[in-house]
């Protein structure tokens, strides 16, 4: 291995450095923003909520989807 070779190899490492930094900072950056927006700190209860926010949001459509099938019900009865 010879002078170029491992200057090559040491810039190759200082680029990959400074990008798991930049990756770092914007990985900060979004936690610190889900925890301002969400209350939630990590990825794991970010999924979380996800999940739970996706079941709120079925159960709602559903309840939605039933009380437009009893005013349909209700409406037809009325009009007759």
């Amino acid at each position: 291995m010879d002078i170029k070779q491992l200057e090559a190899i040491e810039a190759k490492i200082a680029t990959a450095k400074s990008e798991a930094d930049r990756a770092k900072g914007s990985r900060d950056a979004l936690l610190a923003q889900m925890e301002k927006d969400y209350g939630v700190k990590t990825i794991e209860e970010a999924e979380k909520l996800e999940a739970d926010l996706t079941a709120q949001a079925q159960d709602l459509a559903a309840k939605v989807d039933e009380s437009f099938a009893a005013l349909q019900v209700a409406y037809a009865e009325a009009v007759g």
